[in-house]
């Protein structure tokens, strides 16, 4: 910004701020850039020489006094200077600047940035949708699921307690098959025997006629592991109770049964007993 030298008319009536003596028409001077004070050059210790310097290099303009060196205030320059710092920007050609075009092709970069930008945008918003519907479509899988498993834990209770109920039943049975059951011990066994044919045998030894209608199920138990040569014990399900009642009597009445009781298909004594299981 420039710094006037006070050697025309607009300089008169100034005083210098060093001496506080009027500065002179023809009186060389120079103006603070930031105070606008004006001074004598040799108020200031600037030799016409060094002055003549500041103006060949125009530095002049810029030339602070000391006062305001040594404040780190900044000022706006004048309009004028302003003005001139302008157009010397404008119009120099070493001075660097942005073109229209840079500014266009700025402009456009910008947009495509943007363009990107909102692809990606709408891009997430697109798969934030597509993974809401499918979360929403898990979610529905997940109540059928509960829903399926409540039935099924209501369908399994329901199921214990039919199969407790058919346990009891079972057992009540098993109960009453074995109190119209006898178990034959001692009767000794024949190869390729009759079990029936053994049963009448002991049944006419005891004084009991044994037919097949009295007969439920008869066969040999499996072998005691603790008398592996004994016989094998014979059980006899009658289909009434009345009928192991009175074989039961009949057995008391005869207490013991000898081979010769039994007939020719057994070659030695047994120790014939009847019991209920």
């Amino acid at each position: 910004m420039p710094l006037n030298v006070n050697q025309s008319s607009e300089a008169r009536g100034v005083s210098c701020i060093v001496c506080h003596s009027k500065i002179n028409r023809y009186d060389d001077s120079i103006d603070c850039f930031m105070c606008k004070n004006s001074y004598h050059l040799q108020c200031v210790n600037i030799t016409i020489d060094a002055y003549r310097d500041l103006c060949d290099s125009k530095e002049n303009r810029n030339w602070k006094c000391t006062l305001c060196l040594c404040t780190p205030v900044k000022q706006t320059p004048p309009p004028n200077q302003q003005e001139e710092l302008t157009t010397k920007s404008l119009v120099s050609p070493s001075t660097s600047h942005v073109t229209l075009d840079q500014i266009f092709e700025l402009m456009l970069t910008l947009k495509a940035n943007q363009d990107d930008f909102a692809k990606s945008l709408n891009l997430c918003h697109d798969k934030i949708d597509d993974n809401s519907a499918i979360l929403k479509s898990q979610q529905i899988k997940i109540d059928e699921c509960l829903e399926k498993t409540q039935n099924l834990e209501t369908e399994n209770k329901q199921l214990k307690g039919e199969i407790e109920t058919l346990r009891t039943k079972i057992n009540d049975l098993e109960q009453y098959t074995r109190k119209n059951a006898v178990e034959i011990r001692g009767v000794p066994e024949v190869r390729n025997e009759d079990i029936f044919q053994v049963l009448s045998c002991v049944g006419s030894a005891i004084g009991f006629q044994i037919n097949r209608s009295m007969i439920n199920a008869c066969h040999r138990l499996a072998r005691n592991p603790n008398q592996p040569t004994a016989p094998r014990t014979i059980i006899v399900a009658f289909t009434s109770r009345l009928d192991k009642q009175d074989l039961m009597r009949c057995k008391r009445i005869k207490r013991n049964v000898s081979v010769k009781d039994l007939g020719d298909m057994f070659t030695r004594l047994p120790d014939v007993n009847c019991s209920s299981p």
